[in-house]
């Protein structure tokens, strides 16, 4: 509730006065596992992160290229529409390698 994944059954939780309705990057999460959510395929993980950059204007066909890109530079494009527990151990770890920075197109730093 606190990063915006899931809706409070009653009340609301504010940042600056504004309620927490979606997932942003204001919000911080630390996962204590693979950085995986578990209901969308690897393909939509990336463009997960890809679409809460600060100030994308990406659209939806540009997003899926560059998770697609993304993901043929860990070796998993034939993953891509899997869900995180389809995935090895080994080939959950290699989708989280790559950390993408806003404006670092083409590059990803391990």
């Amino acid at each position: 509730m606190l990063a915006g994944l899931e809706s409070a059954d009653e009340g609301a939780i504010l940042l600056e006065g504004e309620p927490i309705t979606a997932p942003s990057r204001q919000l911080g999460i630390v996962f204590q596992q693979h950085v995986l959510l578990p209901w969308m395929s690897a393909r939509q993980n990336v463009v997960f992160a890809l679409e809460t950059e600060p100030g994308s204007t990406s659209t939806k066909e540009e997003l899926r290229e560059r998770a697609d890109k993304y993901l043929d530079l860990v070796n998993l494009s034939h993953a891509a529409d899997q869900r995180p527990s389809q995935l090895s151990g080994d080939a959950a770890a290699r989708r989280n390698r790559p950390r993408l920075r806003p404006g670092a197109e083409g590059d990803a730093a391990g």
